[in-house]
């Protein structure tokens, strides 16, 4: 059974990840739909209780079977992280440090 994927919407904040407070990969995967002028621009952003959280974005481009990283993210160090995201593959994050939380992961197509 594929795990449930999250289509982000350009202006509509969507919470991917939601109360997060372990380490590993986190599942609901996402996914960009294509938009013309280019790779779509994303912003994440984490509200919660958290001191520490960062790991990478991990992408697949065979239904999750294998995943390479994509973007490193670290949450304290960059609030906010507007990165350009290809259309049409799978995306996921995995939290390599958390201290504090839950914490909730959000992002939006801009």
């Amino acid at each position: 059974m594929a795990n449930t994927k999250i289509i982000l919407s350009r202006g509509v904040p969507v919470t991917i990840i939601s109360q997060v407070n372990a380490i590993g990969a986190v599942t609901p995967e996402f996914c960009v739909p294509a938009i013309p002028g280019g790779p779509a621009k994303v912003q994440f952003v984490s509200a919660g209780s958290h001191s520490v959280l960062d790991g990478n974005i991990e992408s697949t481009q065979d239904d999750g079977t294998t995943w390479n990283t994509f973007q490193a993210f670290d949450f304290i160090a960059t609030p906010i992280l507007n990165i350009e995201i290809p259309p049409g593959i799978g995306y996921r994050f995995n939290v390599s440090n958390i201290t504090g939380g839950p914490s909730d992961i959000i992002g939006s197509l801009r």
